[in-house]
């Protein structure tokens, strides 16, 4: 059973790889395609290089989001507001975002069949980015293990230094209630007010008990 866990999470972790790649190539085709339509005076062809300037921004938001996190720091709190926005457009935001820039691809199948091909590229895209939605839930699930499990542990060290100091203070309140045991029982005499070493002693146990407490 631990080993199915281990494959599957393994699989999950080289499938991000997946649509990152299939987009990029298809980006790289939208460029292609579009400049070949645009060559012949078709508005079709633009379309598809505003598509494909987009594109290529949200496939190279990962890199340079490395890059961000590495280099700057939250002196810019406009940008980063910013970054956060582009950042959130990931998964299945940018799937349903490629599978509605798609359809403009097959609105003249007869004419330009370039441009077809370009859009079933885009469907494929925004499927693999939605079927990676499930992997980054993963990923949030096992965060929240992960500080729960770490909040648990805070608690069990903080159980652990209260009932050893509990069980100091019960060793403290056992050996006073012996040592007035012994003294009503004629075991150990009672000194008198004139014995200073006996009250010395006793008073330096005291304290350092407290200390120790």
């Amino acid at each position: 059973m631990a080993y199915n866990r281990a494959v599957c999470r393994c699989t999950w972790e080289y499938y991000v790889w997946l649509p990152r790649t299939w987009s990029i190539l298809t980006a790289t085709g939208l460029w292609g395609v579009g400049c070949e339509i645009l060559t012949r005076r078709h508005p079709l062809g633009a379309y598809i290089l505003v598509v494909a300037i987009l594109m290529s921004f949200l496939e190279v938001v990962f890199a340079v989001n490395i890059c961000i996190v590495l280099c700057m720091r939250d002196e810019n709190p406009q940008f980063i507001s910013f970054w956060k926005n582009v950042l959130w457009i990931d998964d299945w935001r940018k799937g349903f975002l490629y599978l509605v820039l798609s359809v403009g691809c097959f609105t003249q199948p007869h004419i330009e069949w370039l441009a077809v091909v370009s859009g079933v590229m885009m469907v494929i895209s925004g499927i693999l980015y939605s079927v990676k939605t499930y992997k980054t839930r993963l990923d949030e699930k096992m965060q929240q293990l992960l500080r729960q499990d770490n909040t648990y542990d805070r608690f069990d060290e903080l159980s652990v230094d209260l009932n050893d100091q509990d069980f100091q203070r019960s060793n403290i309140i056992i050996n006073n209630s012996v040592l007035v045991h012994d003294i009503m029982q004629g075991h150990i005499s009672v000194p008198s007010d004139d014995d200073d070493s006996f009250t010395d002693s006793v008073g330096i146990a005291e304290q350092d008990e407290i200390l120790e407490v």
